[in-house]
């Protein structure tokens, strides 16, 4: 190389002048995590490893959640793969990463995606059997209702049915199995299809 320079800068000056412009930008882009680090935005450095874990409770928010620990509600959406309507669940556990250093140019989340609560649900008696009442889940949500008779610890789980959630529709009721009609107070899980997260609650004692 050093005799193919020397060999040109007697002929043409300005040849050599590019040829080590070339080589000068050659050796850079070689260089490693060069282009990485050209092409790492702020939205994109956020995504970083967990420095805990945090397990979502019914009243949680994305604002709530980000303002206890410090740190952006973009962070918490972009760190979990969370997509709009960027649903959080009751139980779901959620990565919590480090403060962000560019956080002025973070992606704001609108308020009404900001202080949604986490979707969770209600479990009540009725004359029939019990009725579930989802709350903030997504609309077309597919669940299965499962239930067990707290009093009975040979019980086994008895899977009552599916529903889907529907736009206007606030609760559903399902018809109780003989061998529980008689239980005093049931544990309620709720298992999202979509998602394949769980969430239980107890029902009030009767």
């Amino acid at each position: 190389m050093g005799k193919f320079l020397w060999s040109i800068a007697h002929k043409q000056p300005v040849v050599l002048v590019i040829s080590l412009a070339i080589l000068v930008v050659l050796l850079v882009a070689a260089q490693p995590g060069a282009a990485q680090a050209a092409s790492q935005s702020p939205a994109s450095a956020v995504k970083s490893t967990c420095e805990r874990w945090y397990t979502v409770r019914s009243n949680d928010t994305l604002g709530t959640i980000a303002s206890r620990f410090g740190i952006e509600p973009y962070q918490v959406v972009n760190s979990n793969d969370l997509r709009s309507p960027y649903t959080i669940y009751m139980g779901q556990k959620l990565c919590i990463p480090k403060a962000a250093i560019h956080a002025d140019q973070l992606k704001k989340l609108p308020k009404k995606y900001l202080n949604q609560g986490a979707a969770s649900f209600n479990a009540s008696w009725s004359p029939a059997g019990i009725v579930i009442k989802p709350l903030n889940f997504p609309v077309k949500s597919s669940l299965l209702v499962k239930v067990d008779d707290l009093g009975d610890p040979a019980a086994q789980w008895v899977k009552l049915g599916v529903f889907t959630t529907r736009k206007g529709v606030k609760q559903y009721s399902f018809r109780l199995p003989r061998d529980l009609q008689d239980a005093h107070q049931l544990t309620v899980c709720v298992k999202n299809l979509n998602t394949d997260l769980r969430m239980c609650r107890n029902t009030p004692y009767r």
